[in-house]
């Protein structure tokens, strides 16, 4: 890009923010403070999903585990559907973070992202602002 284009497209940025920062009453400089703040909300709450899905999973295997140790105790269980109640818990519980911690796993990059590089990410957050 050559410095004509770079200007043109920083004008078109302002131009695109100026409107939301008149009807927000904010000055534009402030916006992109705002922005970055955001970005940093933003990952903290990703990073709290994430380690809330962690330590539900452990949560979930030591449960798993127990009634297992449980079910060993049982010789008188002669199929899978006669499983006790922590056992069955256990199972759907963790089938279901399996999933949670799965989606999680796609948002990593973006979280991760968000905190590295937050004046990036509020460009981009802005761009698509203004895009849309």
């Amino acid at each position: 890009m050559n410095p004509q284009e770079i200007q043109q497209s920083l004008e078109a940025v302002i131009n695109g923010l100026t409107p939301l920062a008149q009807q927000l009453q904010v000055p534009l400089n402030k916006l992109f403070e705002y922005a970055i703040r955001q970005n940093y909300v933003i990952a903290i709450s990703d990073l709290i999903y994430y380690i809330l899905g962690i330590l539900l999973t452990i949560v979930f295997i030591n449960f798993l585990i127990w009634g297992n140790k449980k079910n060993e105790k049982n010789e008188y269980r002669t199929n899978f559907i006669e499983l006790e109640w922590p056992m069955v818990i256990a199972i759907v519980g963790g089938i279901f973070l399996l999933i949670f911690d799965l989606f999680l796993s796609f948002n990593i990059q973006l979280t991760l992202a968000r905190f590295i590089n937050p004046e990036y990410m509020a460009l981009k957050d802005l761009f698509n602002l203004i895009i849309k």
